[in-house]
């Protein structure tokens, strides 16, 4: 593993402890409790990538198609045109939205020289899709 990768992943973790895992972590029906923790652990994310954000110097478009956003993020310089990359973004579909979505697809599109379509997908609470007892 690269030094840029194992720098990446010690600064993930605070004494041991995954910096995700120290987020309280509500129950499936504390709806503002959920929204909190996402606001937390989005701050967390948009810090994280807000470096390497300002160092893209590609477009960005936001598409509204029905009830889905997408953020099509161009790099300045294509290398790979004769594909895409689809970025469904870390959160375990609970986090990352947002700003952080568009930073993500950003950031994927300049590190892989080809054009990244950032889904900015539905999220509990509002969309409870993964909480069973929502």
């Amino acid at each position: 593993m690269g030094a840029e990768a194992q720098a990446m992943l010690h600064a993930a973790v605070r004494e041991g402890t995954p910096l995700n895992a120290l987020f309280p972590t509500p129950s499936p029906q504390d709806r503002e409790g959920c929204r909190q923790m996402q606001i937390a652990a989005d701050r967390y994310y948009a810090e994280t990538l807000l470096d390497a954000v300002k160092k893209t110097k590609g477009n960005l478009e936001t598409l509204h198609l029905g009830t889905t956003t997408v953020h099509v993020a161009t790099p300045e310089n294509i290398r790979l045109g004769d594909c895409v990359l689809i970025d469904l973004y870390g959160g375990a579909l609970v986090f990352g939205g947002g700003d952080c979505c568009r930073g993500s697809a950003r950031v994927d599109a300049e590190r892989h020289g080809m054009i990244c379509y950032g889904i900015d997908h539905r999220m509990p609470p509002d969309h409870p899709y993964l909480f069973t007892n929502a």
